[in-house]
Formats: structure tokens, C-alpha cells, sequence
């Protein structure tokens, strides 16, 4: 399953089904407000990349929240250290991301390849 905005849901579909065509029917795509009627516990694997400081800080606590109730297995995040949206007057930094209740840490570490970024896997 994979929940983004357009466009780059339309992306990830037309990427995706390309690549696997034989899984197509089995591929899902949603938009972000369709993570309520998920069940629980329903995504082996959860990864979000470089989008969670665009986020309020209410945001990202409520996305949280939804990877702890969805997950089964892991949830990996590479985000920023720090980042400033001025115009919207937000800064989210490391510390500003919530621990998830009953997952273990696999690794927390600074990416190898983009010293501005950190990378986390968790494991439920």
C-alpha cells in the first residue's frame, strides 16, 4: 500500500505497476485522509522519507500514531536533523520526533551518504 499526495501518488502508481506487473492487482494506493479506515496492524513495512518535517508537530504526532496502530513490522525514517519552513514559522528538529510505543530501535545513525539527515528503522 502506498498513502501519498497527488501527484506523486499518480507517480508511485504508474512507477510501481510498471515494475511489478504480475503484483499490480495486489498493489494499493491512497490518499493520506484514507489512513482511519486502514485496520490495524495491516503494513509489514512503513517508510517515509524526507517529508514528516513539512509537518506541524501535531501532524507528526498524529502520523505517528497511525504507524504505531498500522505497523507489524518495521517503520523506517530518514528526515532531516533540522529543518525551518519560515513562511509557515515551523521548525522540526531530531528531538521533535516521538518515540513509538512498543517498537525496538534497529538502528538510529546518521546517513552515511547526507550528514544533514538521520535515518531510523524501528521494529514492532
Amino acid at each position: 500500500m502506498v498513502l501519498d499526495i497527488p501527484p506523486a501518488l499518480r507517480v508511485s502508481q504508474w512507477y510501481l505497476t510498471n515494475l511489478f506487473p504480475a503484483d499490480s492487482a495486489r498493489l494499493i494506493f491512497r490518499l493520506p485522509h484514507e489512513v482511519e479506515a486502514l485496520p490495524d496492524k495491516s503494513a509489514d513495512l512503513f517508510v517515509n522519507i524526507c517529508s514528516l518535517q513539512e509537518m506541524t508537530h501535531e501532524h507528526v504526532a498524529l502520523w505517528f500514531a497511525h504507524i504505531a496502530r498500522l505497523c507489524r513490522g518495521h517503520f523506517y525514517m530518514k528526515q532531516y536533523l533540522e529543518h525551518r519552513n519560515d513562511l509557515d514559522h515551523i521548525s522540526v528538529n531530531r528531538i521533535d520526533y516521538p518515540v513509538l510505543p512498543g517498537a525496538a530501535v534497529v538502528f538510529d545513525r546518521l546517513c552515511p551518504a547526507f550528514h544533514s539527515l538521520f535515518e531510523v528503522m524501528y521494529r514492532f
